[in-house]
Protein backbone atom coordinates (compact mmCIF):
# COMPACT_ATOMS: atom_id res chain seq x y z
CA UNK A 1 0.00 0.00 0.00
CA UNK A 2 1.48 3.39 -0.94
CA UNK A 3 2.21 5.99 1.70
CA UNK A 4 -0.65 8.41 2.34
CA UNK A 5 0.76 11.94 2.47
CA UNK A 6 -2.62 13.31 3.56
CA UNK A 7 -2.23 11.58 6.93
CA UNK A 8 0.75 13.80 7.82
CA UNK A 9 0.06 16.73 10.15
CA UNK A 10 -0.09 20.09 8.39
CA UNK A 11 2.48 22.74 9.35
CA UNK A 12 1.22 24.87 12.19
CA UNK A 13 -1.61 22.49 13.09
CA UNK A 14 0.24 20.78 15.94
CA UNK A 15 0.49 22.00 19.50
CA UNK A 16 2.92 24.89 19.83
CA UNK A 17 4.56 25.70 23.11
CA UNK A 18 4.48 29.37 24.09
CA UNK A 19 8.26 29.55 24.21
CA UNK A 20 8.80 28.21 20.66
CA UNK A 21 9.39 30.47 17.67
CA UNK A 22 6.38 29.07 15.85
CA UNK A 23 4.04 30.21 18.64
CA UNK A 24 3.71 33.75 17.31
CA UNK A 25 1.86 34.07 14.05
CA UNK A 26 3.93 35.41 11.20
CA UNK A 27 2.61 38.01 8.79
CA UNK A 28 2.04 36.69 5.31
CA UNK A 29 5.22 36.58 3.22
CA UNK A 30 7.64 36.73 6.18
CA UNK A 31 10.23 34.00 6.16
CA UNK A 32 10.98 32.07 9.32
CA UNK A 33 14.36 32.57 10.92
CA UNK A 34 16.69 29.58 10.43
CA UNK A 35 17.61 27.51 13.48
CA UNK A 36 21.18 27.09 12.26
CA UNK A 37 24.13 29.26 11.35
CA UNK A 38 24.89 29.35 7.61
CA UNK A 39 28.11 27.71 6.46
CA UNK A 40 30.87 30.27 6.07
CA UNK A 41 33.41 29.67 3.33
CA UNK A 42 36.62 31.63 3.27
CA UNK A 43 37.06 33.95 0.32
CA UNK A 44 39.54 32.61 -2.17
CA UNK A 45 39.14 29.01 -1.03
CA UNK A 46 41.02 27.15 -3.75
CA UNK A 47 39.58 23.73 -2.96
CA UNK A 48 36.19 24.77 -4.38
CA UNK A 49 35.04 25.87 -7.80
CA UNK A 50 31.92 27.54 -9.03
CA UNK A 51 29.25 25.83 -11.07
CA UNK A 52 29.84 28.31 -13.88
CA UNK A 53 33.53 27.38 -14.05
CA UNK A 54 32.71 23.66 -14.06
CA UNK A 55 30.14 24.11 -16.84
CA UNK A 56 32.60 26.19 -18.87
CA UNK A 57 35.28 23.50 -18.48
CA UNK A 58 32.93 20.74 -19.59
CA UNK A 59 31.64 22.84 -22.49
CA UNK A 60 35.19 23.43 -23.71
CA UNK A 61 35.85 19.71 -23.36
CA UNK A 62 32.80 18.97 -25.52
CA UNK A 63 34.03 21.46 -28.11
CA UNK A 64 37.40 19.69 -28.22
CA UNK A 65 35.59 16.38 -28.75
CA UNK A 66 33.52 17.97 -31.51
CA UNK A 67 36.59 19.30 -33.28
CA UNK A 68 38.25 15.91 -32.86
CA UNK A 69 35.45 14.26 -34.82
CA UNK A 70 36.63 15.99 -37.98
CA UNK A 71 40.29 14.92 -37.57
CA UNK A 72 41.78 11.48 -38.19
CA UNK A 73 41.84 9.56 -34.86
CA UNK A 74 45.65 9.24 -34.71
CA UNK A 75 46.13 12.95 -35.38
CA UNK A 76 43.50 13.88 -32.77
CA UNK A 77 45.19 11.62 -30.20
CA UNK A 78 48.56 13.20 -30.96
CA UNK A 79 47.31 16.77 -30.73
CA UNK A 80 45.45 16.00 -27.51
CA UNK A 81 48.55 14.31 -26.08
CA UNK A 82 50.73 17.32 -26.82
CA UNK A 83 48.05 19.58 -25.37
CA UNK A 84 47.93 17.45 -22.22
CA UNK A 85 51.72 17.60 -21.91
CA UNK A 86 51.75 21.39 -22.39
CA UNK A 87 48.90 21.89 -19.92
CA UNK A 88 50.61 19.71 -17.32
CA UNK A 89 53.82 21.69 -17.74
CA UNK A 90 51.95 24.97 -17.33
CA UNK A 91 50.26 23.66 -14.17
CA UNK A 92 53.61 22.57 -12.79
CA UNK A 93 55.40 25.84 -13.59
CA UNK A 94 52.61 28.06 -12.25
CA UNK A 95 51.99 25.75 -9.27
CA UNK A 96 48.25 26.14 -9.76
CA UNK A 97 46.31 25.03 -6.69
CA UNK A 98 42.77 25.95 -7.68
CA UNK A 99 40.40 23.02 -8.05
CA UNK A 100 39.11 24.13 -11.44
CA UNK A 101 42.59 23.81 -12.97
CA UNK A 102 42.84 20.26 -11.71
CA UNK A 103 39.34 19.45 -12.90
CA UNK A 104 40.20 20.69 -16.39
CA UNK A 105 43.34 18.52 -16.26
CA UNK A 106 41.23 15.43 -15.60
CA UNK A 107 38.77 16.37 -18.36
CA UNK A 108 41.65 16.74 -20.83
CA UNK A 109 43.14 13.44 -19.66
CA UNK A 110 39.79 11.69 -20.21
CA UNK A 111 39.57 13.16 -23.72
CA UNK A 112 43.13 11.98 -24.42
CA UNK A 113 42.39 8.44 -23.24
CA UNK A 114 39.24 8.42 -25.35
CA UNK A 115 41.19 9.62 -28.39
CA UNK A 116 43.92 7.00 -27.89
CA UNK A 117 41.27 4.31 -27.55
CA UNK A 118 39.70 5.41 -30.83
CA UNK A 119 43.06 5.54 -32.59
CA UNK A 120 44.12 2.08 -31.38
CA UNK A 121 40.79 0.37 -32.02
CA UNK A 122 40.35 1.85 -35.48
CA UNK A 123 36.61 2.30 -34.83
CA UNK A 124 36.49 5.53 -36.84
CA UNK A 125 37.44 5.52 -40.53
Amino acid sequence: MPFDFHSLPRPGSGPASPDSKSARPRPRGERPEPDFEPLKVADGDESRFSLAAALLTLTLGCLVLGIGRWLPPALFAGITGFGLLAYGTILWVLKARAAIWHMSWWVLLAIYLFAVGLAVSGACP
